[in-house]
């Protein structure tokens, strides 16, 4: 069991945990919080706080999830537990802004009984690094475009856990904090993840990848640890075979004028969309297919039919969720499964 020291401002972490029902699944991440000082002082919500919409309206987040946000925001005195996690969980993003390398902090659930306080409580950390992060990408040169629609994913998952779970809240908050340390951003239809090839780690660049040895064969940008662009595809709409080459041409300039000192030659995609059985059910000519021809598939696959169902079916699937279809890849999914096959998460790399 991990001990729980006592806090830097005389209290104990054993008060926090008590305050906010934690337990000892959330030993290790308090510890390591314990050893964080935030650099700054006050209210580091002060600019939500002051003018809540101005300040938000760039994330394009939707009113009720701007309400929800507004009427839980802590204060260091009426909410002292809460703000002693936001401020730490925020300087441990804030020092780690412009990285490249894994960010090992995982946020971890927080207890439900919290209520909608709990389910919005990482969507205020991220309000508090907001203005951070926005002068790290004005800094960079970073036009505000890119700047807020890269933000603006956090949007979009407070807008997804609605549609999925009927009340406000943020899931997988982890994944948010690539946008908001400066290492993922959307250029057109696809977002591009500063990362390293470091494989079998989710998040971390390819899940699969080469051994070591065919990798240094490869040369550089294919061996472990070299620089990466790992491709996202957010949805939000069709795979346009012209959008994905212009997103991929805007790649090519972004990164080599605003990281001039870091090389990227390979981009790297993990996802459903490059199973190759997907080949057996859509026709030549289908986005899907287009998308995947791309790609050269590194060895190794991952069987995942939730994940498949979920992206296809945009809301959270049972096992026993395999229902009507009602497009083309929901039918191709849908038939796959009801004849014993699996779908699998597989990563493919193509040249910048």
């Amino acid at each position: 069991m991990v001990a729980l020291p006592s806090t830097a401002d005389g209290g104990s972490v054993f008060e926090v945990e008590r305050a906010l029902g934690l337990d000892e699944r959330h030993h290790a991440w308090l510890a390591s919080l314990n050893d964080v000082r935030p650099a700054r002082h006050g209210d580091v919500l002060a600019h939500v706080r002051g003018d809540g919409w101005r300040a938000l309206r760039g994330l394009g987040l939707a009113s009720n999830d701007v309400a929800a946000l507004l009427a839980t925001l802590p204060a260091p005195d009426v909410h002292p537990a809460r703000w002693w996690l936001l401020t730490r969980c925020a300087q441990q993003l804030i020092d780690d802004i412009g990285g490249i390398d894994y960010f090992e902090t995982r946020w971890p659930p927080l207890p439900s009984a919290l209520g909608l306080a709990g389910r919005m409580f990482y969507a205020h950390v991220l309000v508090a690094v907001l203005p951070e992060v926005r002068r790290w990408h004005r800094r960079r040169g970073i036009g505000a475009d890119v700047s807020w629609r890269s933000l603006a994913d956090l949007a979009r998952r407070l807008a997804d856990h609605r549609l999925r779970r009927g009340m406000a809240g943020l899931d997988a908050p982890d994944w948010l904090t690539l946008h908001f340390r400066g290492a993922l951003f959307e250029l057109g239809r696809l977002q591009f993840h500063r990362s390293r090839i470091v494989p079998g780690i989710v998040g971390a660049g390819p899940l699969f990848w080469y051994d070591a040895p065919h990798a240094q064969k490869l040369g550089p940008g294919y061996r472990h640890g070299d620089a990466v662009l790992a491709l996202h595809v957010p949805p939000t709409g069709p795979l346009d075979p012209h959008e994905v080459e212009a997103s991929l041409r805007s790649a090519r300039a972004f990164f080599a004028r605003h990281f001039p000192k870091e090389t990227y030659r390979v981009v790297v995609c993990t996802s459903w969309l490059l199973d190759p059985q997907l080949a057996e059910y859509l026709p030549a000519t289908s986005n899907i297919i287009q998308f995947q021809r791309r790609f050269h598939l590194a060895p190794g696959a991952l069987a995942s039919d939730s994940t498949v169902l979920e992206a296809v079916r945009a809301r959270r699937p049972s096992a026993s969720d395999v229902t009507a279809a009602q497009t083309r890849l929901d039918d191709a999914v849908v038939t796959h499964l009801r004849i014993g096959n699996h779908w699998t998460i597989r990563t493919g790399w193509l040249e910048l």
